[in-house]
């Protein structure tokens, strides 16, 4: 749903009538105060239901090792053991061997 350029959640704009009307039928006084703040709350609310439902999409994108390959794909193959194909066991010193690497190369 689009307003004023803006993609709106249909649900999240039922959920925020349906808090309006309850809230005007409870605290009819608190209903002019608290309009501003549920229209506001419009943007936010569907902001967070488009990234969880794109996380969920995002989840489902990722293959299934229990499934096979499609057809004419060939599955990754595992990294062999060799020079420069290992992971260091260690990050942090890593980094530290790779600085200290560039740093004697400048004296």
């Amino acid at each position: 749903m689009k307003l004023f350029g803006m993609c709106i959640d249909k649900r999240v704009v039922v959920g925020v009538v349906a808090a309006a009307g309850l809230l005007w039928w409870l605290a009819p006084g608190a209903f002019a105060a608290a309009l501003p703040l549920l229209i506001f709350a419009i943007c936010p609310l569907s902001m967070l239901l488009m990234m969880k439902a794109m996380g969920q999409m995002g989840g489902q994108q990722t293959p299934d090792a229990s499934q096979p390959p499609a057809p004419g794909v060939q599955p990754a193959a595992a990294p062999q053991a060799g020079a420069g194909n290992a992971a260091p066991a260690d990050p942090i010193a890593a980094a530290a061997a790779a600085a200290a690497d560039v740093n004697a190369r400048r004296n």
